[in-house]
């Protein structure tokens, strides 16, 4: 029988198993695409060639600036006032000693690995300048021109992320996060205070069963990033947006 080479992948691959079975094969799991994007030739201040592939920009309003501030803060893990290469090092440093993972666990290297590609990813997107690291202005510029996530790139930017995150976090590998699971990987990964943490977790335990999926982070983040209303729940994903 033929090997595929993919599989397209929808809600089963939350479950840590069915994961570790394809990549033991080497079977590469793809998502649906669910529509087409416009591109365009030129953004000010990056170079037709830079853009290729790249979607058109979007609007930027205050509530959505204030959450990309709270995003760049946990980002900042160092609180220098930029993001740079250490801070997704630290971070995951931080995440294998709250989880007791060894420096070769598979589940953490590939961590890392994703980890060091997101940060090349808004190193070339955002780090105008090229002094190698980004400033929340050229963090926020680069998110209205559409190169960092849009609602089409959504799912397949963040979904290996989520999935190499439940690969840790999960202990038990039921494809769900307890609150004390939810508090740890998100105060290690994003500094989190524990309050926070469990507040947002009471939050995104929409059904109130005490455990929160992949694809209730999923929606969450979608909604940081792409709902308007002040009261959705994807608003608290990082706590409190102006904390004290």
């Amino acid at each position: 029988m033929t090997r595929p080479v993919h599989v397209l992948v929808a809600a089963a691959y939350s479950f840590r198993q069915i994961r570790q079975y394809l990549r033991r094969r080497q079977i590469r799991g793809r998502l649906p695409i669910r529509r087409l994007v416009r591109v365009v030739p030129a953004v000010s201040g990056f170079s037709g060639a830079a853009l290729a592939g790249r979607v058109s920009g979007m609007d930027i309003s205050p509530f959505l600036q204030r959450k990309l501030a709270r995003r760049f803060d946990t980002f900042d893990t160092n609180r220098d006032g930029y993001i740079d290469r250490a801070d997704f090092e630290s971070a995951c440093d931080r995440l294998a000693t709250a989880f007791h993972l060894a420096p070769e666990a598979p589940a953490l290297k590939h961590m890392r690995e994703l980890s060091d590609g997101l940060w090349q990813h808004l190193s070339r997107a955002a780090d105008t300048d090229v002094d190698g690291r980004i400033s929340l202005s050229e963090y926020q510029t680069a998110f209205a021109a559409g190169l960092l996530v849009t609602p089409a790139s959504f799912e397949a930017g963040y979904m290996p992320f989520l999935d190499a995150l439940m690969d840790i976090a999960d202990e038990d590998g039921d494809g769900k996060l307890t609150r004390d699971e939810q508090v740890r990987w998100s105060g290690a990964l994003m500094g989190l205070p524990e309050a926070d943490a469990r507040e947002v977790f009471g939050r995104l335990d929409r059904d109130a069963d005490g455990l929160i999926t992949r694809d209730d982070m999923l929606q969450a983040i979608r909604e940081f990033y792409f709902n308007e209303e002040p009261t959705s729940t994807g608003v608290w994903l990082l706590g409190p947006l102006d904390p004290a």
